[in-house]
């Protein structure tokens, strides 16, 4: 499946189950939401890691990682990015010439 079918299939999704009358900030505000109980999410394993404990990474594979991209098609699609493939690529070429160019 390319990005262009995640983004297909999440459309689907949405228009079936997540039905928000919102204006596009508040779209983005309850998806920002989301995104922010993800990286508590990464924050417990860290913490949990840092004080000795064996912390097992299945919730991060699990749910984190596709629910991240499932936000990510999410603001593609409201923001009518056709293909965040695309997109993705041209953010690895912007990186490797702004972080690793030699100055």
């Amino acid at each position: 499946m390319d990005t262009k079918d995640l983004q297909q299939r999440q459309a689907e999704y949405d228009a079936k189950y997540w039905q928000h009358n919102a204006s596009e900030l508040e779209k983005i505000r309850h998806i920002t939401l989301h995104v922010g109980k993800l990286v508590g999410k990464l924050a417990t394993y860290c913490e949990r890691q840092e004080h000795g404990d064996n912390y097992s990474t299945d919730q991060i594979r699990d749910e984190v990682v596709p629910d991240l991209v499932v936000y990510a098609s999410q603001l593609a699609n409201l923001l009518g990015i056709e293909d965040v493939g695309d997109k993705y690529l041209n953010r690895l070429e912007e990186n490797v010439k702004r972080l690793h160019s030699e100055k």
